[in-house]
């Protein structure tokens, strides 16, 4: 049984799903929405049973529950299950997250190798859903501005988004784990502005007595070798943290200043996708305020406790389970 999914498995019954096919279908609407032969295999340990995995997938697809798209970055006839019926995400509660639509190559790769450290680390205390997320952090008295979030501008007016990117995160009241996943064309001023986005959240963590990880996934290693030096950067930064005070990121830190040139960038060249990334125009001038309008310096410290980096074996291997 796997805590983080809080029984939700059982509101699956009536489509003929009991046990662990359940907590299955159950934990790939959470994370991703998608999955591999290779990932139900090996959550089933059932890694030499092909035959298995695709009775599985032909039911899902017979009855209209899922459709078949292409792996991504992948030639030949590796395919990803995308699991696309909205009755069933309504059934975990979750009716609104967009796992279940078509995505392009890079956000569908994302979600695979999010599913994937999920799966290799099922131990952890995961928080699947943005209102779990904030639920956690509001527990701890953490102020809502601190957390990552986006301003989207609607008919209904403007709503802030908390964990826009839905990385995975692990979190209880003794360590928290934070993942990036570079899905082979992130760049590192990317993964520098998610530590920035994330700054002000690991240092009041950290000053709560909680051990604050990082993880950054990928599909290669090299993806993950340039990494290192943010995370190296993120875990030794100035010294002991105090404890007598909190501290926030600053104008001068090597995140922020990347952020702000990555932001200016794009408006200046109306890059159109990142300004999306953002939620629209007025939302990425509204970040380029708020990063400006830091204080030139902060205390220090570092902002995590450690790191690690991973890279996925199943998605380079799942040719051969196809």
């Amino acid at each position: 049984m796997m805590a983080h999914l809080h029984d939700r498995e059982k509101a699956l019954e009536p489509f003929g799903w009991k046990g662990r096919e359940a907590e299955w279908v159950a934990l790939v609407c959470l994370h991703s929405g998608v999955f591999t032969r290779a990932q139900f295999c090996y959550f089933f340990d059932a890694l030499s049973d092909r035959k298995r995995a695709f009775r599985f997938v032909r039911d899902l697809v017979d009855r209209g529950l899922a459709v078949e798209d292409a792996l991504p970055h992948k030639r030949g006839r590796a395919k990803v299950c995308r699991i696309s019926n909205k009755e069933i995400y309504r059934k975990l509660g979750i009716e609104n997250v967009r796992h279940r639509r078509e995505a392009n190559d890079s956000l569908m790769l994302r979600r695979l190798l999010s599913l994937d450290y999920v799966l290799e680390n099922l131990e952890l205390p995961w928080l699947p859903t943005e209102q779990e997320k904030v639920a956690f952090f509001d527990a701890l008295g953490i102020d809502r501005r601190r957390l990552p979030q986006r301003l989207y501008h609607g008919a209904g007016g403007n709503q802030a988004r908390y964990f826009a990117l839905k990385l995975p995160i692990a979190a209880n009241a003794k360590a928290a784990t934070f993942a990036y996943v570079d899905a082979g064309r992130y760049t590192d001023t990317e993964l520098r502005s998610w530590g920035a986005a994330h700054a002000w959240l690991w240092r009041a963590l950290r000053l709560q007595g909680i051990e604050v990880r990082a993880v950054v996934i990928g599909a290669d290693y090299k993806a993950t070798v340039r990494a290192e030096a943010a995370l190296k950067t993120w875990s030794s930064r100035a010294g002991k943290q105090s404890s007598q005070r909190e501290y926030g990121p600053s104008r001068n830190d090597p995140d922020v200043k990347a952020e702000i040139q990555h932001i200016e960038a794009a408006v200046l060249t109306a890059d159109t996708r990142i300004i999306a990334k953002y939620g629209g125009v007025r939302a990425i001038s509204y970040r380029l305020i708020e990063l400006k309008d830091l204080p030139k310096s902060g205390g220090p410290g570092a902002t995590i406790d450690g790191y690690e980096t991973w890279v996925s074996d199943r998605l380079r291997a799942e040719e051969r389970v196809w």
